[in-house]
């Protein structure tokens, strides 16, 4: 994306459209019973304050995806929500996730490892656990 430039505007509107009918969606087939969990992977960390314990503060180029559409509809819903993202490259977990000012029960969110860290995260679900998920880091 050419930032700064009316096309590069024009893709991420684009793209922030698409994605936000894309987590709709998700979140219908989840309401309908046709998906048991939703996992959702994107490589951009989207808080200004990711080192803080619990962040808070959405850059505006998520503000739309992340907090007006996904965290919106994950507020409406009993359902596990995985977020996933690297980017900002240290391996955190977060259960249940606080972000954007509200704890989310539902809603857990894995920054993976990455740069000079390249452990992997293998990921287990137990659906009849109080620890819904387990996390493994592989060496």
């Amino acid at each position: 994306m050419d930032s700064g430039s009316l096309s590069g505007e024009r893709e991420f509107l684009l793209r922030e459209r698409a994605n936000k009918q894309w987590i709709n969606r998700a979140f219908d087939l989840l309401q309908e019973d046709r998906i048991r969990d939703l996992v959702v992977v994107f490589h951009g960390d989207p808080f200004i304050d990711w080192m803080m314990p619990q962040p808070s503060l959405i850059y505006p180029g998520f503000s739309e995806t992340i907090e007006a559409t996904l965290f919106a509809l994950a507020n409406k819903t009993d359902k596990n929500i995985l977020l996933i993202n690297g980017d900002t490259h240290q391996y955190q977990w977060d259960h249940p996730f606080y972000g954007a000012g509200h704890t989310r029960g539902n809603v857990s969110r894995l920054v993976v490892p990455g740069a000079r860290d390249m452990r992997a995260i293998k990921i287990g679900i137990q659906r009849r656990s109080e620890n819904y998920y387990s996390l493994t880091v592989i060496e």
